[in-house]
């Protein structure tokens, strides 16, 4: 009995994690290239550039960083990473058209260093069966934010600027960052 409550317990960390980590990042892929094209006068291929450059981070952390990193490290840089995007969210919301590039390019780095190690937790737990069952819920999580994240950010860009979207997504990276905590 208390092997299974265990496993809820990790099963349902998993499932806040991916969601709310998932919901934010989405967020900041999304309404930074608006904020930069809309609200800082970016000529379209700045934000385009702009929108490269966060992936190309992204992807240099994942290839090689986050893959060569011993588990203790990845840990550790897992948290931080957490840490450094609830301090970039308010950063997006005092950008101007350097600090944007320098926000948008650490977004990037650091989830490069936090998405793939939740996939790696929801992989770890138990035997096999118990472990495609928290896979599952990983899944469900990255799907559910994808629909419920950008709800969310639509209801607030009926009623606020740009900026103001960074702000209000504060709590859901504090949720992320409380979690990985743990």
């Amino acid at each position: 009995m208390r092997i299974n409550r265990e496993i809820a317990h990790y099963a349902i960390i998993i499932f806040l994690i991916t969601f709310a980590t998932r919901a934010t990042n989405n967020m900041i892929g999304t309404t930074a290239p608006l904020l930069a094209r809309y609200d800082l006068l970016f000529p379209n291929y700045l934000v385009g550039f702009l929108v490269s450059a966060v992936t190309a981070v992204n992807l240099a952390s994942i290839v090689f960083i986050n893959a060569r990193l011993p588990g203790s490290t990845r840990r550790l840089l897992f948290i931080v990473s957490n840490a450094l995007i609830v301090a970039l969210l308010p950063m997006y919301f005092l950008a101007n058209s350097l600090s944007i590039w320098i926000a948008s390019i650490l977004t990037g780095f650091a989830y490069g260093l936090i998405m793939p190690n939740i996939l790696t937790s929801a992989s770890i737990v138990g035997d096999q069966f118990t472990a495609e069952r928290i896979l599952v819920l990983y899944t469900l999580a990255l799907s559910t934010s994808l629909v419920v994240g950008p709800l969310f950010e639509t209801y607030l860009l009926t009623r606020l600027g740009y900026r103001y979207v960074f702000l209000l997504f504060i709590p859901l990276a504090i949720l992320s960052l409380a979690y990985h905590s743990m």
